[in-house]
Parts: C-alpha cells; sequence; structure tokens
C-alpha cells in the first residue's frame, strides 16, 4: 500500500496543461527566469507538492508554452476589446539616451459584462522610423486597425507634443492633452 502512495501517479492531460499554463504565467508576471525549471531545489519542491507532475524544459517552455498562452490571452484580451463601444488612447512617443525611438500605445475602456473600467497595452515597440506626424499616424491607424478598434477610437490623449498632436488630427481623431503632463509643464 505505501508503495503505491509512493509511485509517481501520472497526472490526467487536462490537468498537466493546466498546470503548464499556471507556471508559464507565474513566470512571465512575476518575470522570472525561464531557467527557474532547471533549478534543482524548485525541482524538488515541485516533486514533493506533485509527484505526477514533469516541469516542463526551458525549450519547451519558450519555443511551445509561452507562445500558446500568449495567444490565448492575445485572443481572449481582443475578444473583450472588441465589445468596447468606445475607446480612449493614451500614447507617447520618446527617444532614449542612446537614440533609439520608441513608442506606445494603451487602450483604456469600460468592460460592460462586470462594469469595470480595463487598461491595455496594444503595442509598445521600438520606433525605428522618425517621429513624424505621418509616420506615427500611420502606425496609430495600423496598430487600430490590428486590434480591430478603429471605429472605436473615442479620444487620443497625449503629451503636448506638436509632432504627436499633428499626427492626430492627420488620422481625424480628438485629442487630449495629458493633463499631469501640462501641469509638470506648468511647474518647471
Amino acid at each position: 500500500m505505501t508503495d503505491y502512495a509512493v509511485r509517481k501517479k501520472p497526472l490526467p492531460i487536462n490537468r498537466m496543461q493546466q498546470l503548464d499554463e499556471q507556471l508559464v504565467r507565474m513566470i512571465a508576471k512575476v518575470y522570472h527566469a525561464l531557467r527557474l525549471v532547471e533549478e534543482v531545489e524548485f525541482r524538488k519542491f515541485i516533486e514533493m507538492l506533485n509527484p505526477g507532475y514533469t516541469l516542463p524544459t526551458r525549450k519547451t517552455l519558450s519555443e511551445s508554452l509561452l507562445p500558446k498562452v500568449y495567444n490565448k490571452v492575445m485572443e481572449a484580451v481582443k475578444m473583450k476589446i472588441a465589445k468596447a463601444v468606445a475607446i480612449c488612447i493614451t500614447t507617447d512617443a520618446w527617444t532614449s539616451i542612446v537614440n533609439d525611438g520608441y513608442i506606445a500605445i494603451t487602450a483604456h475602456f469600460i468592460d460592460t459584462e462586470i462594469n469595470k473600467l480595463c487598461t491595455v497595452m496594444i503595442g509598445c515597440i521600438e520606433f525605428e522610423e522618425r517621429h513624424t506626424s505621418e509616420n506615427l499616424k500611420s502606425f496609430l491607424e495600423a496598430k487600430f486597425l490590428e486590434w480591430n478598434i478603429h471605429r472605436n477610437v473615442n479620444v487620443i490623449v497625449s503629451d503636448n507634443a506638436a509632432n504627436v498632436q499633428a499626427a492626430v488630427r492627420l488620422g481625424g481623431w480628438r485629442s487630449l492633452s495629458c493633463y499631469t503632463h501640462t501641469i509638470n509643464l506648468v511647474v518647471q
């Protein structure tokens, strides 16, 4: 009887998938290194918790599980944002100290199913093109189309940068200046 209790009892496939997905979410949400699954003490800990569960390798995590969970989460978020009646966008473009350009776009909307304000970053990339108003407008349009929100954008909030303001005008969107950024400019 003791031998049976100590032996590894294989887990059902769906349970293994749930555990794998939760592992990926844990790693992603708290920024653990993928090498966590190779750590001896962590492996022992998991073995003690559930002898029937075998941790995936780092390669399996990065090449299979992470993309699968990413796609699942991305689809869920896209479905949620597609239901939004009105979406407000915040955006900022900047250049790093080593002269690399970046742009970020965040969508804000109310999830009517739970009556809750939701915020989703729909893009934060290195922007290699010049930060001209035309280039910024094209980027914003492409992101809105990618996320299928181009018809629902109500207003775009940004800093007072002339190129971003011009990009918003070129796109035909309504613009608001960031309140805190404006206050900061007044204080300075």
